[in-house]
């Protein structure tokens, strides 16, 4: 059980444990796109169940709305709003983390018919 959390000048999340401290070097997030569309409310629902197994599986998460922009294939300046779903993990659990968020977003790009979903591993942004 977790009872207390200190962020470091170099970055490093500290989380301490009733018998341990456990470092939490790592940090994850998924973008999980809001559509503006008939797949509104599947791309709501969607994030929530992303919040929810993330959540369950990293024991907490920071979520956030962005509003982001972009240009039209016709040169016109459209909106759009997406999730994003963040959380840290300790050095050991990298690569499984790793292999799951990939197999998150691939999930929510096939879903939610998108070309691509954004995922961001200690600051280096992929798309999938």
């Amino acid at each position: 059980m977790l009872t207390e959390k200190s962020e470091f000048s170099d970055g490093i999340t500290c989380a301490k444990t009733q018998n341990s401290t456990l470092i939490l070097s790592h940090e994850l997030a998924i973008q999980s796109p809001i559509l503006m569309n008939l797949y509104f409310f599947l791309s709501i629902l969607h994030a929530w169940q992303l919040i929810k197994i993330i959540t369950d599986q990293a024991g907490g998460a920071r979520i956030s709305l962005e509003l982001g922009s972009y240009m039209s294939e016709n040169g016109h300046l459209m909106l759009d709003f997406n999730v994003w779903i963040t959380f840290n993990i300790a050095q050991d659990d990298l690569d499984k983390y790793r292999v799951w968020m990939i197999d998150l977003a691939c999930h929510t790009r096939a879903k939610l018919r998108q070309e691509a979903v954004a995922l961001v591993i200690d600051g280096a942004m992929s798309f999938y």
